[in-house]
């Protein structure tokens, strides 16, 4: 279940991306943020913020949000 959810969350947030909803260089909300508001584990998440880092659509900055 993990493994089709940390992909339903990352097709989530590229659809954000690719339509504008968030401007380049917008901050994502925070892993908990995300967590909470996808009912999902902080691994999950991350799983998915990992696939959008590999294809090039966010930048992971720590302490940046």
């Amino acid at each position: 279940m993990r493994e089709i959810r940390y992909r339903t969350i990352a097709d989530h947030l590229r659809d954000r991306v690719s339509s504008c909803r968030l401007a380049p260089g917008a901050l994502l909300p925070s892993e908990a943020e995300l967590s909470r508001a996808y009912g999902a584990s902080r691994v999950t998440v991350r799983k998915a913020l990992e696939l959008l880092r590999g294809e090039g659509l966010v930048d992971a900055r720590q302490g940046f949000g």
